[in-house]
């Protein structure tokens, strides 16, 4: 729940969606240079256990994937900028970065095929990877949108 974070407000997505940008902002600009293997070695450590957390948090609060749980969009916001490296260190940076983040989650919300069936994973997997789906889908319209605004 990030502390009090998961419990606040009607969107606590959208909080931890806010954390996780915040998060990917300090963590990538703080890090930047290091080595992509490095990189994707923390990123996957901390995924994994993202996923062990939220399933023991699904146990506690005996719930299926509950809401006040945002760890899952927190860990998932980094992959939303997958390759967007000349973007991200451009002075264009800021509008990526929130386009990132409202894409991410009108995905995560929307939910559309084939991110939906995701949450029917069992455990942690089942609140972790659908939004890790939705930080790709958004990775991927980034892309795209970027491609079509370079033609013109």
């Amino acid at each position: 729940t990030c502390g009090r974070i998961g419990y606040m407000g009607k969107a606590p997505g959208t909080n931890g969606a806010a954390v996780g940008l915040i998060a990917f902002i300090l963590l990538y600009y703080s890090v930047y240079g290091v080595s992509p293997i490095a990189y994707s070695i923390i990123v996957g450590l901390v995924t994994a256990m993202a996923i062990w957390i939220c399933g023991r948090a699904e146990i506690l609060l005996k719930e299926r994937d509950p809401s006040v749980v945002i760890l899952d969009e927190i860990v998932a916001l980094p992959f939303c900028f997958l390759g967007l490296d000349s973007m991200l260190q451009s002075g264009q940076a800021w509008w990526v970065l929130i386009l990132g983040f409202v894409l991410f989650r009108f995905f995560d919300i929307v939910k559309p095929w084939p991110i939906n069936p995701l949450q029917k994973l069992p455990g942690g997997w089942g609140v972790v990877v659908d939004d890790l789906a939705a930080a790709l889908a958004t990775a991927f319209t980034l892309h795209v949108l970027l491609f079509v605004v370079a033609l013109f």
